[in-house]
């Protein structure tokens, strides 16, 4: 039975890969095999997901023949898709095809493309009802108009040519995705708010490697004028890395930035506490009557004694807290570097009840303390802060220099673990209230 003899078909998933028979899954009739007849309107199908896992170097002309076919043929088959994933991986030069044979669709209003695009083209592909956009390369969006688009997904690479890509100004939401697993090199995440001045939900997700590398990159928010919700993710475990931080500081810094920024997001990615509490000081109570104050806050950890003081400034009222130096390090600096007191790095640095771990033998494998250093050691003090906050951080970088000396010898013999990996939940902080379980 061909595929043009699905009619009640509504999800089908093609797997295109090199050696073997292209496989298919699909819901509504079981028993399809893969043959090819003249193509016919099957309107039923509302999903649509094809894997080429073909190497570009290995696709004949024979191949690259029959999958042009069969793009074409599957967009002129299933005219009804609402939902389309297309991972083409390597096999990028087929970008062209599949934004050329399914511009004409009018019900689609999602596309998943994922692939890098190796043959540029000028053509301009018009999707007029498409609103969620996924792709692997962003330079997509350089050949394709899409008047509607409201969300988009794509990864953060090292070769983004902003100069070719358009303005944007229906897309409120966009998410980052950076992976760090094959893409070592140091980027610098910007986002230019002339390609989407309408931006009002961003989101940053890193995919780290399993022993963190020390060359950070670097997160630069610009000043989106509707922006309200910024989230920082790490994927997997929670994490110390330096990203919920520099944007602290960079809040810090600039704490006009974002009028309209009311949430922030910190998940598996906790901040140093001193330069938290500095920021919300700083921004939520700011003279200015155009800039929103932060009023909701997604944190992997907080520590009980902290609930109140963080509600507290939420809500628009100065609070007593713990000093900056009983906040650095989670006022655990001392701890940190006793083999006599168990604990792991990540429940030291946010001062929560520490776990049985006993001090181990260090050893040659450093990730642990790789990640420490990360964490610390990229700070200076902001040149346009309040006379008592650039008193501290030039205090802040003299104490943590002084620690990161006396870790690198207390490392030679001994280490921790990062975290304890427990199946912590991120809390969400309100000026009204503390709940946890927001993210899943």
């Amino acid at each position: 039975m061909g595929l043009q003899a699905g009619v009640r078909l509504q999800r089908l998933l093609l797997l295109v890969e090199e050696g073997t028979t292209p496989g298919i899954e699909a819901e509504g009739d079981p028993n399809l095999s893969f043959e090819w007849d003249p193509p016919v309107s099957i309107p039923a199908l509302r999903y649509l997901d094809i894997w080429v896992v073909w190497a570009i170097a290995l696709l004949g002309k024979e191949e690259r023949a029959a999958v042009h076919e069969f793009i074409s043929a599957l967009s002129q088959m299933y005219t009804g898709i609402e939902s389309a994933f297309l991972s083409l991986g390597q096999a990028g030069l087929f970008t062209q095809d599949v934004l050329r044979s399914f511009s004409t669709h009018t019900r689609l209003q999602s596309l998943s493309l994922d692939g890098v695009i190796l043959m540029p083209g000028s053509a301009i592909h018009k999707m007029v009802f498409m609103n969620k956009l996924y792709i692997g390369d962003i330079n997509i969006l350089a050949l394709v108009n899409m008047p509607r688009l409201c969300s988009l997904k794509f990864a953060w690479v090292a070769n983004i040519d902003w100069d070719t890509i358009k303005s944007n100004s229906t897309v409120g939401k966009v998410l980052i995705i950076r992976d760090q697993r094959y893409w070592r090199r140091r980027l610098d995440i910007c986002l230019p708010v002339n390609r989407f001045p309408s931006l009002t939900h961003l989101s940053i997700h890193f995919k780290l490697p399993y022993l963190a590398h020390p060359r950070n990159d670097t997160i630069t928010v610009n000043s989106f004028p509707y922006l309200s919700s910024i989230t920082i993710l790490i994927k997997g475990t929670p994490t110390p890395t330096p990203y919920a931080t520099m944007f602290c500081f960079q809040l810090l810094r600039q704490p006009e930035c974002c009028p309209s920024l009311s949430e922030i997001n910190f998940i598996n990615s906790p901040p140093e506490w001193d330069i938290l509490f500095l920021m919300l000081e700083r921004r939520n109570f700011l003279e200015s009557s155009g800039i929103s104050r932060i009023e909701r806050l997604t944190l992997p950890f907080i520590a009980e004694a902290l609930h109140i003081p963080l509600a507290l400034i939420l809500g628009g009222t100065f609070s007593e807290r713990p000093s900056n130096e009983d906040l650095l390090l989670g006022g655990a600096r001392a701890h940190f570097l006793d083999e006599k007191l168990s604990g792991y790095y990540l429940c030291m640095l946010n001062m929560i009840t520490l776990c049985k771990a006993k001090v181990k033998r260090s050893k040659r494998e450093k990730g642990d303390a790789a990640q420490i250093r990360a964490f610390l050691a990229w700070l200076d003090p902001p040149k346009t802060a309040s006379a008592g906050v650039l008193q501290w951080m030039k205090r802040r970088k003299v104490l943590i220099q002084e620690f990161l000396s006396r870790f690198d010898m207390w490392d030679v013999k001994y280490g921790r673990e990062t975290t304890c990996f427990k199946d912590r939940r991120p809390i969400r902080i309100t000026e009204y209230d503390v709940h946890t379980d927001v993210y899943q």
